[in-house]
């Protein structure tokens, strides 16, 4: 029972830390011809969005927790960001990378920006994200 407790305070812990991150979406073309804002929605409570960037539209899984401790690395931060293009009916493309950033002191981090190809490596999802 008290792991049972102990999980779900967890959870709640991490959907709190997860809600506490401003999120930004940019489609761009590799060669600079194209650049769209996006807009995007969760699609449920588990760190799943609905990004459209005009007629782009993608599904992406985005985590972002941050972990303290007393040893070092004092703060590390995971970033998990996966997304599938679902412009194109049956042709669903996806890429996705896990990043993990292990910090010497305990910070808080201003500004994380990371990007997935996606059209075949012509383009990219850039994500931007800045703690609230």
């Amino acid at each position: 029972m008290k792991s049972l407790i102990l999980t779900f305070i967890m959870t709640l812990s991490f959907s709190a830390m997860a809600q506490s991150h401003k999120y930004k979406f940019i489609y761009k073309s590799f060669d600079g011809q194209i650049i769209k804002n996006c807009t995007y929605k969760p699609i449920n409570e588990w760190y799943d969005y609905e990004v459209k960037c005009d007629e782009k539209v993608f599904s992406v899984h985005l985590l972002v927790r941050s972990y303290t401790r007393q040893l070092t690395p004092k703060t590390t931060i995971e970033v998990l960001y996966w997304i599938n293009n679902k412009t194109i009916p049956n042709r669903i493309e996806g890429s996705g990378s896990s990043i993990w950033f292990d910090l010497t002191e305990k910070t808080a981090f201003e500004a994380i920006t990371v990007s997935q190809s996606t059209d075949q490596d012509t383009a990219g999802l850039y994500l931007y994200i800045k703690p609230y």
